[in-house]
């Protein structure tokens, strides 16, 4: 275990109010898309189109990872993305929303955790966002790091060669997110509530 967190910065690291806005650069895109192709995310997931916003009181648990990655939308576009992974986690105060247009006008689709519920528990907690607003305490954090070797989240590590972060524990805060894909690999959520109508907010 030493050997392999070895280039790890010592202690815990808190970052207050932090921001991940990353826009890879030409030649990064090249490499990101040939991530997709190495599993760094499955090509036949193809997203509906419309990004979603993600929100929670706190996320915490064990093993996170960073990494740019690229989604397809059903129209066939590709989206540059921030892989945020999570071996596992423990989040509070959970919520997803999107709009939705119909017919019949401008709706919002919520799904959210009723307040004073237990925590949701997931395993395998994989959100792929453009932006990310959030208060964060790392434990042993590698920045910088080839994002094709990482490995605190088994089978979640990006494209040899772009930008990796990851670090053992975690700890994340106020999250607000913009996200094109949320998965997980086991989802317990207690006291879940949808609601869709064009009075409903969104998550923020």
């Amino acid at each position: 275990m030493a050997g392999r967190w070895r280039e790890a910065l010592c202690g815990r690291i808190r970052w207050r109010r932090f921001a991940l806005l990353f826009v890879p650069s030409l030649g990064a895109l090249t490499v990101l898309a040939v991530g997709m192709a190495q599993g760094a995310l499955p090509a036949s997931f193809a997203v509906s189109g419309r990004q979603a916003k993600v929100a929670a009181d706190e996320i915490s648990g064990n093993g996170f990872a960073l990494y740019p990655a690229v989604v397809t939308s059903v129209d066939g576009r590709r989206h540059p993305v921030m892989v945020l992974a999570m071996r596992t986690a423990r989040v509070e105060g959970l919520c997803h929303s999107t709009v939705v247009r119909t017919p019949l006008g401008r709706y919002v689709l919520r799904l959210h955790a009723r307040p004073g519920e237990p925590a949701s528990q997931v395993d395998r907690l994989v959100i792929s966002a453009t932006t990310i607003d959030a208060d964060v305490d790392f434990g042993s954090l590698q920045l910088n790091r080839d994002a094709g070797s990482l490995d605190a989240v088994p089978g979640h590590a990006g494209a040899p060669g772009a930008y990796g972060l990851q670090s053992l524990g975690f700890t994340v805060r106020d999250v607000k997110a913009g996200t094109w894909m949320t998965t997980g690999g086991s989802f317990q959520v207690s006291g879940l509530r949808a609601a869709l109508g064009r009075d409903v907010d969104e998550c923020f």
